[in-house]
């Protein structure tokens, strides 16, 4: 501290101080979010700005109550009140503010031009973060105390430092006028909200009439053609092919979106992607589209409901599914907290953007710290099981918590299980079968991936070991399925495999199906209407129309780009842009013909989807002109501009 400084702190500059520290901080995030690809993207100008404003609000909201209880205990008489130990610890508030935007300016600036940061640091340069966000909090803590100094100038003092205390103080009504502006306009906004805005809710649904616990068990990027539960040559799948025995066995079944996002809540909401807007990270659902889904449906009826799948790319939290799920990979929104009460303001949005910032600076934080790992979403995916790094969580671990999870029930159970092990494009798995003899020298090699699936079927197996043993066996809805092709597309087959208690509607469907079949599935198996909104046709009452389309949609890959600070992979923002946005291409399965519309380009092209085993005559199938129609009308009903298709 200078030299004579002596702590008489001015309760409205700390005020002041707190207040804009807390708009500053939303401010350089909001701009963070707002100049790369993000959620954002599908935000007009205006609501990004209310975003900011909302979300700034809900911040200073809760910095000023702890300020105010600072405050108040600052006028209790003692001793304490004489040494100012109150309004010297409520300068924390605002200074931690700063030294935590600061550690995020730095982190990104680094990433930007280094190609390092808090994310890949470890041993020495991991402790010296640690450091430096110490010093920040220091350095901002004398800036805030000097600033709200009132203290007269002591005997002795330079002219100059009396001219540079009231230059100080002379700020501070004009930054607290700016604040309070700030403030003022965030609140008539928000009250706008909530006075003119509808309430978001799902639709209300009959009650069910039974309920079976029901699990969806998805393995990451699988194709029919390499499993032997479809007729591969290896036996790649042999307790699928044991169960299918007595469940419903989908023999043409296809994505609705060749990426994981996409394809994951396409299921779960029922709806295309076409419709929700959510194909890639970082979209997410908003509006309606957050609360209508099959979660949703079910927590209503009664269900408990918890995801075990993987961060960013197929978290629901992460993606905003509201009001679905009791669990999410270990966390738990609950009743409380600021995104329900933003709801309950229809402030949805600045709800969901708050916990994602607390989430950037915290993660980071416990990592320089030594408390966690930061998390790494892309690489976890793309190595989960190497050796050589430790997972977050392995597959095997997340057949162990889904154990767990019906074990521990009182309810009964919706949950999402996510596998990642067969992704790609490299393979470690636990048994070496069919590539016993050889050495992984490159990506995609088929020994590898076929031992891949094997370790699947081989967590399928365990889990109905598990609920036989546990007598849930006749008790439990399994639905075994893929989110896309291997390699991130959709271009052929995937499983699809359905096991209803007793065995009941064992069989095999031939005609093509799609994921978003599955929820109309369910639905009807528990004797519940399905929704206006949901798209998808119940599999229980028998074969689906043989030339229904299958509509589903990906981005170019050559678009996708992983980008610091995170290095999490989004769509590139220089190609996301009206009037497809993320939309690269649309793809339509009828029968044995597959067509796919390049979009930016209005490329039209046509394959035949390999070993179909339903084949229509030729003379039955659409031509070109009618399927090119068919897809850009589906564009169309979903408020796509399509002028440049026609």
């Amino acid at each position: 501290m200078p030299k004579n400084f002596d702590l008489r702190l001015s309760w409205r500059s700390l005020f002041t101080q707190t207040l804009l520290a807390a708009y500053a901080y939303v401010f350089m995030e909001w701009l963070f979010f707002a100049t790369k690809s993000s959620f954002m993207d599908a935000l007009a100008f205006g609501k990004k700005l209310e975003l900011f404003l909302l979300t700034g609000l809900i911040l200073a909201a809760l910095a000023l109550a702890a300020f105010a209880l600072l405050r108040v205990l600052g006028l209790i008489p003692g001793p304490t009140m004489r040494g100012q130990a109150f309004p010297i610890l409520a300068g924390l508030i605002p200074a931690l503010l700063a030294a935590a935007l600061s550690l995020l300016l730095i982190d990104n600036f680094t990433y930007t031009v280094f190609q390092f940061g808090i994310v890949t640091s470890q041993g020495a340069l991991r402790a010296g973060y640690a450091v430096l966000s110490a010093v920040l909090l220091i350095l901002w803590y004398r800036q805030v105390l000097i600033r709200a100094n009132r203290h007269t100038a002591a005997p002795g003092k330079t002219q100059a430092a009396a001219r540079s205390r009231r230059v100080r103080f002379s700020a501070i009504p004009i930054g607290l006028a700016a604040g309070l502006a700030l403030a003022a306009l965030s609140i008539v906004i928000g009250l706008v909200r909530l006075f003119t805005s509808t309430a978001v809710a799902g639709s209300e649904t009959a009650a069910a009439e039974r309920l079976p616990h029901i699990v969806f068990l998805a393995g990451e990027g699988l194709d029919s053609k390499w499993m032997s539960l479809y007729g591969y040559r290896r036996d790649t799948t042999p307790n699928l092919r044991q169960l299918a025995e007595t469940g419903l066995l989908a023999e043409n079944n296809f994505t609705n979106a060749a990426h994981t996002t996409g394809s994951e809540f396409s299921l779960l909401t029922g709806k295309y992607p076409a419709a929700t807007r959510l194909l890639y990270a970082p979209n997410i659902l908003q509006g309606q589209d957050a609360y209508e889904h099959l979660p949703g449906i079910l927590q209503r009826a009664g269900y408990t409901t918890v995801q075990i799948t993987f961060p960013y790319y197929i978290d629901a939290y992460d993606v905003n599914l509201q009001e679905g799920f009791d669990e999410v990979n270990g966390r738990s929104l609950g009743e409380e907290g600021i995104s329900p009460l933003a709801r309950k303001f229809h402030w949805e949005d600045a709800g969901y953007f708050l916990p994602q910032l607390s989430e950037r600076i915290f993660d980071r934080l416990l990592h320089i710290f030594f408390i966690r790992e930061m998390p790494d979403p892309y690489r976890e995916v793309i190595q989960a099981v190497d050796p050589n790094r430790i997972a977050k969580m392995t597959d095997q671990a997340r057949i162990g918590r889904l154990g767990r999870t019906l074990r521990d029930a009182e309810s009964p159970m919706f949950v999402h299980v996510h596998l990642m092990e067969t992704h790609g494009p490299m393979f470690y798995p636990r048994r070496r079968v069919f590539s016993s003899a050889e050495i992984q020298d490159k990506e995609w090699m088929r020994d590898f991936f076929d031992d891949a699936i094997l370790d699947f079927d081989a967590y399928v197996g365990e889990f109905v070991d598990y609920l036989k043993d546990a007598d849930l066996w006749d008790s439990t809805v399994l639905v075994v399925y893929s989110d896309h092709v291997d390699g991130w597309k959709s271009n052929d087959r995937i499983p699809l495999l359905l096991h209803f208690p007793g065995g009941e509607y064992a069989g095999r469907i031939r005609n093509n199906t799609q994921n978003l079949d599955i929820a109309p599935t369910i639905l009807d198996y528990l004797g519940m209407e399905k929704p206006a909104w949901m798209s998808g046709l119940s599999l229980l009452a028998g074969e689906p129309p043989a030339l229904r389309p299958i509509l589903s949609a990906g981005v170019d890959q050559e678009k996708i780009y992983c980008a610091p600070p995170d290095w999490w992979c989004s769509i590139d923002p220089a190609v996301a842009r009206p009037p497809f946005y993320q939309f690269g291409y649309l793809q339509a399965v009828i029968c044995q013909k597959m067509a796919r519309l390049t979009l930016n380009i209005n490329y039209y092209s046509e394959l035949e989807v390999f070993d179909h085993t339903a084949p229509c005559p030729a003379a039955d199938l659409p031509d070109r002109n009618a399927v090119h129609a068919i897809m850009v009308e589906h564009l169309r009903t979903y408020g796509f501009d399509v002028s440049s298709l026609e």
